[in-house]
């Protein structure tokens, strides 16, 4: 049992988590967008005053594009993606040429897992400006997340040969070159960013990642330790930790990992998947299955899960339950990306 558990956990140990990033509000990073003295003080207040004042300054200008997009970033600040993205539609339909627009736009579709639509909104950003960076890093991000690795890298590279000081575009080749499994150009790319900005909690995830991915787990432990001291309430940290100590054999230190990570977020379902996991490897074969099936409860198409609870189901000799299982995985087998960027946050962000 313990021998084809851990085959899995090795399967799956480049895609074990998904993470859009958090970070402070996005609105202070565009004051670039800012026309005003009233807009900078608004910009420095909270994402619920944001809406407030920029509500107001809209009645008063319903033309105003700059408020319908720092209005939409608040809304995106707070998780209210469709009011977001309502916002910035109504800035482009009052300026068809505005690229800020599409690209916020386009970040707020990758947040909702709508690579195509993003794609269409980065494609129209490149069309009216060919040199945006943001853009190019905001499409290598929806074809990354599409299993198009070939294709994000090339516009990584672009992003990055217009702008060499990227942190997002190392990230993100980085991510795609692991994906690749071309893990010594992964790790370069994630020692890059660590060189632009020691701090960046998501270049030592990744590369984490791509230690464990290639088999270095002394390496990936470090690293994941060190993003845990960094930001103590960082999810993400604590997954792939767990699961570096999953392939080590060192259970109880797993199991406290994904306990750790289910206390921060009791809807990770990659973490009710790695806890059930070290279940099935200590033995516990119940606990193991009810750790798949709370993943799954989350996340119905969560192909890892199935996969788990089908080899689980086998060695305990319930060959119907496990056949079900591993037919629905076969039938969801996809790409699960480590996570994605929100490129506006990416260098401040603490994961």
């Amino acid at each position: 049992m313990i021998i084809k558990c851990l085959g899995i956990l090795r399967k799956i140990s480049f895609i074990f988590c998904v993470l859009l990033i958090p970070g402070c509000s996005t609105i202070g990073s565009h004051k670039q967008l800012i026309r005003s003295p009233e807009d900078i003080r608004i910009a420095e207040g909270g994402d619920q005053q944001a809406i407030t004042e920029y509500t107001r300054i809209i009645t008063k200008k319903p033309k105003n594009v700059v408020a319908y997009e720092y209005r939409g970033t608040a809304y995106e600040n707070m998780g209210l993606y469709e009011k977001a993205v309502a916002d910035y539609t109504k800035a482009i339909l009052i300026n068809s040429h505005d690229v800020v627009s599409f690209s916020l736009r386009g970040n707020v579709y990758i947040k909702q897992g709508q690579w195509d639509k993003a794609i269409s909104d980065f494609d129209q950003a490149l069309e009216l400006d060919p040199e945006s960076v943001y853009a190019y890093e905001g499409r290598g991000q929806c074809y990354y997340a599409k299993g198009e690795f070939d294709t994000a890298v090339s516009d990584y590279n672009k992003a990055l040969e217009k702008a060499p000081d990227s942190i997002p575009g190392y990230i993100g080749r980085g991510l795609a070159f692991a994906a690749k499994e071309k893990y010594a150009e992964s790790i370069s790319d994630f020692n890059k960013a660590l060189e632009l900005d020691k701090m960046s909690v998501s270049a030592y995830i990744g590369r984490g990642s791509a230690f464990s991915a290639g088999n270095r787990p002394g390496d990936a432990m470090m690293d994941f330790n060190k993003a845990v001291e960094m930001a103590p309430g960082n999810v993400l940290a604590y997954i792939g930790r767990g699961e570096c100590y999953s392939k080590k054999r060192e259970l109880d230190s797993a199991l406290a990992d994904f306990n750790k990570a289910l206390e921060l977020d009791p809807l990770s379902f990659r973490a009710y998947n790695g806890r059930g996991v070290v279940y099935a490897m200590k033995g516990q074969y119940r606990q193991a299955i009810s750790d798949f099936t709370k993943a799954l409860a989350v996340n119905p198409k969560f192909a890892a899960a199935y996969e788990n609870r089908a080899v689980t189901h086998y060695n305990h000799e319930e060959f119907d339950k496990a056949s079900e299982d591993s037919a629905r995985a076969e039938k969801l087998q996809k790409f699960e990306p480590l996570f994605l960027m929100d490129m506006r946050n990416i260098k401040k962000s603490q994961g």
